[in-house]
């Protein structure tokens, strides 16, 4: 008899976890070719390097645990570009590369690799990061702007203020709502066109790729705080311009819904996204960034599988 290791679940479907994951690669690069609409081939040159990069790094886990077809599995390419749709357009190429080695090595791999990992591996290479070297993090160019492709000289690049930098300073963002909506703010790279992030979460929902209930409670409860504790402004301007500014939609299609992460149970599911909700919106307000998502994320992660013993335990306590 062979004996081949591997990880849990042990009954499992390679294609259905394959065909997930090449729908997440889809949506994501739909995601990127906007984005590349806005500021031009870097940001292709960007997602190609860091799929390497999280290919590579893949490998290497690979050869220290021996565990086959890690690098094989697509998990690392959804990695490489959510990392890169999160960072501003003009991020110099190494702190891509670092967030790369973070979120394989640190987030993932030391924990067991994909499927035992209790933190979102994107989410902590973005934190990482962000506390490191923040004046990199939230120094958005102003669109559309045709960035340098392979050159590092970006001293010719103009930068403007996000929306959420205008609301954390207590104003109102000078910008309309529609360029809002469709991501034409300075803001990160991917995580501008609310439309196309909607169709993405429709897309994968009626695929059955992600936990839709997670979401959908996520950005009900969180635009309910916003209109009743506006910011700034009209209670339906300050709640549209947080919704739809930040990483806040792109987060709750991508991240919140990574089933290593997040609860199994529907129940579980949707107190997880009233409570990721309520997380960011406080730490949006009394944070010290001017985008905390990853941060309440992370902490959020950390509650699922509690999350998924309570509500598994409900029908023994009512005996």
């Amino acid at each position: 008899m062979k004996l081949i290791k591997t990880s849990p679940p042990f009954i499992k479907s390679g294609k259905s976890q394959s065909a997930s994951m090449k729908r997440m690669i889809v949506c994501l690069g739909l995601a990127l070719i906007y984005a590349v609409f806005f500021f031009g081939l870097r940001l292709l040159v960007n997602a190609i390097i860091s799929i390497i990069i999280c290919e590579f790094c893949e490998l290497i886990v690979s050869g220290l645990v021996r565990l086959p077809n890690t690098a094989k599995d697509l998990s690392a390419i959804v990695t490489a570009l959510i990392i890169v749709l999160l960072l501003p357009a003009a991020v110099p190429l190494w702190l891509i590369l670092i967030a790369d080695a973070f979120a394989v090595f640190i987030a993932k791999a030391v924990f067991g690799g994909l499927g035992h990992n209790p933190f979102n591996p994107s989410a902590c290479a973005i934190a990482f990061i962000t506390v490191c070297w923040p004046k990199y993090i939230f120094r958005y160019p102003t669109v559309p702007q045709m960035l340098p492709v392979f050159s590092a000289d970006l001293s010719k690049v103009t930068y403007g203020s996000s929306v959420l930098a205008y609301l954390n300073a207590g104003g109102v963002a000078p910008y309309r709502l529609s360029d809002i909506f469709f991501g034409a703010v300075p803001t990160a790279a991917g995580t501008g066109c609310g439309l196309l992030l909607l169709a993405c979460f429709i897309y994968l929902s009626v695929k059955r790729t992600i936990h839709w209930r997670i979401t959908a409670a996520f950005l009900l409860t969180f635009t309910l705080l916003s209109a009743v504790l506006p910011r700034a402004g009209l209670w339906y301007i300050s709640a549209f311009s947080e919704v739809f500014s930040g990483y806040l939609l792109f987060a709750a299609v991508f991240m919140l819904t990574d089933p290593s992460t997040s609860p199994k149970s529907d129940i579980g599911g949707i107190i997880y996204g009233v409570i990721c909700a309520i997380a960011v919106i406080l730490m949006r307000r009394y944070g010290i960034y001017e985008e905390s998502l990853c941060f309440a994320l992370i902490i959020c992660n950390a509650i699922a599988p509690t999350l998924d013993r309570w509500v598994a335990s409900i029908p023994e306590r009512r005996l």
